[in-house]
Parts: structure tokens; sequence; C-alpha cells
């Protein structure tokens, strides 16, 4: 991201695809806890480009292709949020993307 706007004192809503961005391909297909490293991987790169980080999340909203991935998602989701973890809702919906087990959208302030 080249210029980054100025957002501090503002507001940063973004969701994470599962998608490495340098091949727009999954970590893996099945793997939920690889899609969930690579969403927040890519989550902290917008941060961070925004002048951020994780500690700027206020709300998170977890999507998953199967609500029996919730323990493996939370796993790696908690090595991101170490401490004072933002509010979350996690919902299980039919499809998501590309078929992604897992998507992740964030509220940041800035």
């Amino acid at each position: 991201m080249s210029g980054s706007p100025d957002l501090k004192g503002k507001s940063l809503q973004q969701t994470s695809s599962p998608q490495e961005p340098w091949t727009k391909k999954f970590a893996s297909e099945t793997d939920v806890e690889a899609q969930t490293d690579q969403a927040l991987k890519n989550m902290g790169a917008i941060l961070s480009a925004a002048g951020g980080d994780f500690s700027n999340v206020v709300k998170t909203t977890v999507l998953l292709a199967d609500m029996d991935d919730f323990a493996k998602v939370n796993g790696v989701y908690g090595k991101y949020f170490t401490s004072n973890p933002p509010a979350r809702a996690c919902f299980a919906v039919k499809t998501l993307p590309l078929n992604a087990r897992v998507e992740i959208e964030a509220v940041a302030v800035l």
C-alpha cells in the first residue's frame, strides 16, 4: 500500500481472506489452522500499513465453514490477540468465497 492515508483517530474496517497475497491461493485448501494463520497475517499487514497493530482491533467477526473448527481457529487466533482480545462474534456459514474454511472481519481504531 503506497501513500497510506492518515487514519490516526479513525476507524478501519476490513475483511481478511486466507489467501496468500502473492499467489492468491490458500496456504492449504483444507487446513483451517493454516487458513486462519494466513488471514491473520493479512490482517496484520493491513493494520501495519495503516499505522496500527492487533492492539488497535476492537471487534472481530469470524466466519467458519464448519463450527467444529472453532477450537482450532481459536488456538491460532489467540497467538495474535495475546492480551485484551477484542470483542468477537463467530458464525458458521453455508459457504465462504472460493470455499475458504475461515474469514475474519475486523474493526480497528487507529
